[in-house]
């Protein structure tokens, strides 16, 4: 018997693989310490610098936060919670709060990007090379076949310039550099 696990969104299988929502890349689990030392390694950094003592916050406490004004900026990338999350008019009315800088990252100017401080504008599948996941965990190699309209980049293009802007620390070397890491086993 084989089981195969049904996701509610097409990316929603790549997003926890690369560790996107609150579990760490390559199926990594947080409260293992040999995890972290192993993601550490493979980084290059401190693990102390990889969050893993406390589950991760929930959007929508997250949202709570916002609303509250204990998080002034919100980076959103590839996703649309001004139409996809539950209190659509309270998630609206905190995305559009005067005190919050929001930057959205997206192929659209989605409904959360028409609310931006900043759009970033992304590349799309057939503009970047990427990988996908099939339900039954197949991943796939997608080649770029044209370059990106105007000013749209590929995501990690888009992240590794936001890192190095924002005077985000870089791994010991200096630079910033885009590994593959591997999953465990």
């Amino acid at each position: 018997m084989r089981v195969l696990q049904m996701n509610g969104q097409p990316t929603a299988q790549n997003t926890r693989e690369c560790g996107a929502d609150g579990d760490l890349p390559g199926f990594r689990n947080r409260a293992n310490d040999a995890h972290v030392q192993d993601l550490a390694r493979v980084w290059n950094i401190d693990p102390m610098r990889i969050p893993h003592y406390t589950a991760p916050t929930h959007l929508m406490q997250m949202m709570r936060y916002v609303e509250d004004g204990s998080i002034r900026s919100l980076y959103v990338s590839g996703t649309n919670p001004a139409v996809s999350l539950p209190e659509l008019g309270r998630v609206r009315d905190i995305l559009t709060q005067e005190r919050l800088f929001l930057v959205v990252q997206d192929i659209v100017l989605s409904e959360t990007a028409q609310l931006a401080d900043v759009v970033l504008p992304a590349a799309t599948w057939g503009e970047k090379t990427g990988t996908f996941t099939n339900v039954d965990r197949t991943v796939h190699l997608s080649e770029k076949a044209v370059d990106p309209p105007g000013r749209a980049r590929p995501d990690l293009d888009i992240f590794v310039r936001s890192t190095t802007t924002t005077g985000t620390p870089r791994a010991a070397t200096g630079r910033v550099t885009a590994r593959a890491v591997p999953r465990t086993s």
